[in-house]
């Protein structure tokens, strides 16, 4: 069922709506220890500079593929990258509502993507067609741990993925993304990532043609609720030096 834009609207303020955004207020549901599970990760290539333990909370935006209910949405955070790098894990805070904190369990998997920058206004590539891009199974998870229950129905949990398939990416500004997908068929719960409200560069951008923006919009433009970013810390080896000469003669 196709929702206007006053139903979102409506469902952020009253977060319990099916909409693709959740505002719930950091109440009385506490906070949870997150082990660092990092001993297998490659180096470090990129932190947002945000803390894995749910601290900074403020909200949970929509990321996801219901592949039942149509239900598509996308959030994208600015990244840059000093050196080429063979990007081969990740860690982020996903978030979970109107739902339960074992939600997480029936995500079939998640692209992993990449998106050029255009330099001043989000992403370059149309949602949907990034630059690069990975898939990641469920069983390919190394660990989902709860580290923010809202008390009013949001979930947020560290996961770590220590390797995945890899993806070799020029020295740059980027673009990243997580887009989870499930069959639920009924539009909640809803999957996302953990807004938080420190800023590292620019703003978080948003886009869902399920909710009328099949383009990339700022996050506060669709939502209100000021400048948010997310948390992710980005790991990878550098690219060889044949590699690096090899993707600098074909850009010329």
């Amino acid at each position: 069922m196709k929702k206007t834009l006053a139903i979102l609207l409506l469902g952020v303020i009253v977060a319990f709506a099916n909409a693709p955004v959740l505002t719930a207020p950091a109440s009385d549901g506490g906070t949870f220890s997150s082990p660092f599970v990092g001993a297998a990760f490659s180096p470090q290539i990129w932190t947002n500079g945000l803390p894995m333990d749910g601290s900074t909370y403020a909200g949970v935006g929509s990321a996801q593929l219901d592949t039942g209910s149509g239900l598509d949405s996308r959030l994208a955070d600015d990244f840059t990258l000093a050196a080429g790098a063979d990007y081969d894990g990740v860690e982020f805070i996903g978030g979970e509502f109107n739902g339960s904190n074992s939600s997480f369990a029936d995500w079939f998997g998640m692209d992993i993507e990449v998106f050029a920058d255009t330099g001043g206004s989000g992403p370059a590539n149309p949602p949907g067609s990034p630059a690069y891009s990975t898939h990641v199974d469920w069983a390919d998870i190394t660990s989902c741990t709860q580290v923010y229950d809202s008390g009013a129905g949001a979930y947020c949990a560290h996961i770590v993925i220590e390797s995945f398939t890899p993806m070799t990416i020029p020295a740059g500004d980027y673009w990243f993304s997580i887009w989870p997908y499930f069959d639920r068929g009924s539009g909640d719960p809803q999957t996302g990532m953990m807004m938080s409200a420190m800023i590292t560069g620019d703003e978080v951008y948003f886009s869902s043609g399920y909710f009328g923006f099949p383009d990339w919009v700022t996050w506060d433009s669709v939502v209100g609720n000021g400048q948010q970013d997310l948390a992710f810390n980005m790991y990878g080896t550098g690219i060889a030096i044949e590699e690096a000469t090899w993707g600098f003669i074909k850009a010329l």
